[in-house]
């Protein structure tokens, strides 16, 4: 085992990882849209959605500010960071966006829908989920 820093209390679990099941067609179409057989903290999420506004470079996460970083050009593709791009932006923008509305229900059982984001001149996107 490999020492770890002592400034650095996120580390990667030793040992193997279970051989992963057999993934499908319909897993995979979920897994394209961040569902399906996923497993994922915060921080993993945060970062990765980071490295696509980065336009695919990942940054190591860190705690503090005089940590070591490393950076990395993932090689996607500049159409599929576009594409992903786009669809974060429309799904917080657009009218059907899955995060563009929010949907709740009154105490005398009417429903009230509004946008979720509504501050002026902020550009915001998002992923349902």
């Amino acid at each position: 085992m490999a020492e770890r820093s002592r400034r650095w209390p996120i580390d990667v679990a030793d040992g193997d990882l279970a051989k992963p099941a057999k993934i499908g067609p319909h897993d995979a179409i979920l897994m394209g849209i961040g569902q399906g057989p996923l497993t994922w903290t915060p921080l993993h999420a945060a970062n990765a959605f980071a490295a696509i506004a980065r336009r695919g470079e990942y940054v190591t996460p860190r705690l503090y500010a005089d940590a070591t970083q490393e950076r990395h050009t993932l090689g996607i593709p500049d159409r599929a960071i576009t594409q992903a791009l786009k669809g974060l932006h429309g799904s917080a923008n657009e009218e059907n966006g899955t995060t563009h509305i929010i949907t709740y229900a009154m105490p005398d059982g009417t429903k009230k829908s509004e946008s979720v984001f509504t501050a002026p001149n902020v550009n915001i996107w998002a992923k349902s989920g």
